[in-house]
């Protein structure tokens, strides 16, 4: 229903990127250009946060919207195994 005017204090404690630190774990974001529901604006402010605070991120972008039907293709979960192997090893 929208943001409460007075509580702005709480909606940025309540916001993740609020709290980005250069000890955060690297962080792959997948996101869909056209989610409805979230704007990829968030995972794209998001991972700049993290950049920002020296922490490895990378946003893989799809063409669609928030569903799970993407998250079954093989292209995309192979570019998360490959993300997690980067880390792991390095």
């Amino acid at each position: 229903g929208g943001r409460m005017p007075g509580r702005e204090a709480i909606y940025a404690d309540a916001s993740p990127i609020t709290h980005v630190s250069p000890d955060d774990s690297p962080t792959f974001f997948y996101h869909g250009r056209r989610d409805m529901v979230v704007e990829i604006e968030q995972s794209l402010d998001m991972a700049a946060a993290l950049e920002q605070a020296g922490v490895y991120t990378e946003v893989d972008e799809q063409p669609w919207g928030h569903t799970l039907t993407f998250v079954f293709d093989d292209a995309s979960l192979q570019r998360a195994s490959d993300f997690l192997r980067r880390r792991l090893e390095g």
